[in-house]
């Protein structure tokens, strides 16, 4: 390549006498010359789009053209797309090209060609016009951090102006499709009433151009979904970024009509086309139920004789039917979901409970002692509240009589004030329990406590109860009710805490421990970090002279989580690492509860042990409830040429890891950095090695040079940089001739007494822009024959 600053001391005519050895473009005909005062005119022009659009993945041209004036011409490598350089008003060299038939394209080694040259082909200038042509760089794989600005410069040269640089401008934009939704939308809170407002939160990359996020609700046995709401932030768009995270929440309220019902997050931006916007990219929640209380009940007489009047010894089946969330009808909680009949002969007699199956009475063979008021009672409850609904039915084998009630829960049912009035009893016999219980996340835990009877205490099923403590208050909520041994079932109840814990535990029967001494357990067989909290134990002991007494005990229960694999894969922060340069490597991590440490460790090359280069410090507030504790720590190491071709280890641990070295611990590798250095002296062998470097007239005799550096002057990589260059001089004044050489060896044959000289080796090698270069020299003396055989 030709450049003007190499010779400074010679006129621009000696310079130029040499230009038709070099690849020259085109020449245009001398007689039309460039202008220098008027360059805008018959002077060459660069011309480019002003910006360009391209979507992320897909691949894009940033194409050149420039037209020749008269008497220019364009050399090779003069031809040159920069990209501007990130918070500055700098370009950086991408790539240089050729006139047609003038030789190669290359890209440069600047961080800006690094980051496109794996992913970019350079095509060959073509001519598209007269005196015009095209030089274009292709990015296969667009990526985000593309997009900026990019110059293309062309140096146009003439004999009358001297070298002319002329650019043209051009800005790349980068766009992105919106993205499905992070996460399954969950709603809260997870025990939904009629009529309660719930929260559903959506995140989602919205794109760029940003989009929306939208709420849809999916009614069952509706087919068309509604358009709820949708977002209205819109993120400010920066260059370089193309992930817009957006969260959009909505507090819809519902009713009973949503039970059933899934809510879709969807999200959009203008790049996504084709489909409705319901089933662009999105995630649904799980059908939600919405509990709401019993409806009034349908009663069905079959057969359904007139005026409810049936003849002795005939039959009746009565059928009960009421609408509600849990159903009457349903087999869960069976002691709060239910129907019941009851049997009036007159009004003001104590009512009969009459046996029947889910809802259906059947009266056979019926007599005149069964005319009056049949009563059916529906029966639900949910979130410790429970709903009844009466019918009332009058048969006479004679009339018909209706009513309606609504009446507070029986005594023995979920009840606020039953609680209360226990709280306010002297505590008497005893319950205990360990004051911290601790498990490991996923692992299984018992939450046991025992209780001894005092002398005439009695306990009933139902008040052996285990709650739970709710997170920020000073509220407790009923989890599971226990029976006495051999006395009963235990249950779950419908709160919240018992619905997250009940699919993942079991209540184990009431065992004795001795006299009058019982144990307790609730095993929870997955244990989770939401599981950490305050439990309390309480047991109503029943006494015919002190009447009913309750007493607790409470354990709080640790939940400790191991440490985990680091997130990502460490990656320097620059990617071209000169020796003594210093490094920035960066780790995340959840360092587990309780929390562990960060450590980094450092493999060389052909060396087996690791060295721990630092750990970190940082020690995370334990809260309650938390597991995962993300600490980021960073080392800046300075490199040296030892540490080329190194691995640096990000590991993780914390007490509940053993059993392997701290290295082999949860963990993540850079991969091998590549550590440039510049070259180093060389050394010269010589083959065959006589005493002063003495060799007879007609032998033979191989220099082989070898310097250490990255990269090596022998690499195959940019042979005009990287290479090995012999030269020769008969006497110290003289000129120093280059030789002819393979990969820094020299081959000397049928050696005359005018070889005898001083031959130098000169090691190049070049990185980041930068070139170096380190000679040794050796001293040759060739003589007659029969002198060498004297002089041995």
């Amino acid at each position: 390549m030709f450049m003007l600053s190499h010779t400074p001391n010679k006129s621009y005519k000696e310079l130029t006498r040499h230009l038709p050895r070099l690849y020259i473009k085109v020449q245009k005909d001398r007689s039309g010359i460039c202008n220098i005062k008027n360059l805008g005119g018959d002077c060459g022009t660069v011309h480019t789009l002003a910006s360009i659009t391209a979507t992320n993945g897909s691949s894009v041209d940033l194409t050149c053209e420039y037209t020749v004036g008269p008497g220019e011409s364009v050399y090779s490598g003069f031809i040159v797309w920069k990209a501007k350089t990130s918070g500055t008003s700098d370009y950086e060299i991408i790539a240089t090209f050729s006139p047609p038939g003038g030789g190669n394209n290359s890209f440069t080694t600047t961080n800006s060609s690094m980051n496109l040259k794996d992913r970019a082909e350079l095509l060959e200038v073509t001519s598209i016009g007269s005196d015009t042509y095209r030089a274009v760089m292709r990015v296969l794989e667009v990526q985000c951090l593309d997009e900026k600005e990019y110059n293309c410069s062309v140096t146009f040269i003439s004999t009358s102006t001297g070298p002319q640089p002329k650019t043209a401008v051009t800005f790349l934009s980068v766009q992105a499709p919106a993205e499905r939704p992070h996460d399954i939308p969950v709603p809260e809170p997870r025990n939904i009433e009629e009529n309660l407002k719930i929260n559903l939160s959506c995140t989602a990359n919205v794109g760029k151009p940003p989009g929306k996020i939208k709420w849809w609700r999916y009614r069952d046995q509706v087919n068309a979904p509604v358009l709820v709401a949708e977002s209205s932030e819109i993120p400010v768009v920066q260059p370089g970024v193309c992930v817009y995270n957006v969260t959009f929440s909505i507090q819809p309220v519902v009713t009973r009509d949503d039970d059933q019902s899934v809510w879709r997050c969807s999200v959009d931006n203008e790049l996504l086309a084709g489909s409705p916007d319901q089933d662009k990219p999105h995630q649904d929640t799980a059908r939600i139920n919405v509990y709401y209380k019993v409806g009034v009940p349908n009663v069905t007489k079959i057969p359904n004789a007139s005026d409810s009047k049936y003849l002795v010894g005939s039959s009746v089946n009565l059928t009960c039917i009421a609408d509600g969330n849990p159903s009457p009808s349903t087999i869960i909680d069976k002691n709060i979901n239910k129907y019941v009949w009851t049997f009036n002969t007159n009004p003001g007699d104590n009512a009969t409970e009459l046996s029947s199956n889910n809802g259906v009475l059947s009266l056979n063979n019926l007599q005149k002692t069964d005319t009056g008021t049949y009563t059916c009672t529906a029966f639900n409850g949910f979130n410790g509240k429970c709903e009844i609904v009466k019918f009332h039915l009058g048969t006479k084998i004679h009339g018909l009589g209706l009513g309606l009630d609504r009446e507070s829960c029986p005594h023995g049912g979920i009840s606020q004030s039953h609680t209360k009035r226990a709280s306010e009893i002297v505590q008497l016999s005893s319950v205990q329990a360990s004051e911290i219980t601790s498990a490991t996340m996923a692992a299984s835990v018992d939450l046991t406590f025992n209780y001894t009877l005092g002398p005439d205490d009695s306990i009933y099923d139902g008040f052996i109860v285990l709650q739970a403590k709710k997170t920020g208050t000073s509220d407790y909520e009923n989890v599971a009710t226990f029976s006495p041994p051999g006395s009963g079932n235990n249950f779950f109840t419908t709160t919240e805490s018992a619905m997250i814990l009940k699919d993942r535990s079991e209540l184990m029967n009431v065992t004795a421990l001795g006299l009058d001494t019982f144990c307790v357990v609730m095993r929870v067989l997955d244990v989770r970090c939401s599981d950490e909290k305050e439990y309390r134990f309480s047991v109503s002991f029943l006494n015919s002279n002190t009447g009913p007494q309750t007493k607790t005990a409470f354990t709080n229960l640790y939940v400790k989580a191991p440490a985990e694999h680091p997130y990502d894969i460490p990656d320097p922060v620059s990617r071209h690492i000169e020796e003594n340069m210093i490094l920035t490597l960066t780790c995340n991590a959840n360092v587990g509860k309780p929390p562990g440490k960060i450590k980094w460790w450092r493999y060389r090359d052909q060396i087996d042990a690791p060295v721990l280069m630092a750990e970190s410090s940082e020690i995370p507030a334990v809260q309650p409830g938390v597991c995962v504790y993300n600490v980021t720590f960073s080392i800046q190491p300075v490199v040296t040429r030892d540490d080329d071709q190194s691995v640096w280890r990000c590991s993780v641990d914390n007490e509940l890891l053993a059993g392997s070295p701290d290295q082999d611990k949860p963990n993540l590798e850079t991969a091998k950095i590549n550590v440039f250095y510049k070259v180093g002296i060389p050394k010269i062998t010589k083959t065959p090695d006589t005493p002063n470097s003495q060799y007879s007239v007609g032998s033979s005799v191989t220099l082989t040079c070898k310097a250490e550096g990255n990269p090596s002057p022998s690499t195959n990589i940019d042979k005009n940089i990287n290479k090995y260059v012999w030269t020769f001089k008969a006497n110290p004044g003289d000129n120093a001739t280059e030789l002819s050489s393979n990969n820094g060896v020299l081959s000397l044959n049928n050696l005359q007494k005018t070889d005898t000289g001083t031959y130098t080796c000169t090691a190049f090698n070049g990185f980041n822009g930068k070139t170096f270069n380190s000679s040794y020299k050796e001293q040759l003396q060739i003589v007659n024959k029969n002198d060498f055989q004297e002089f041995s």
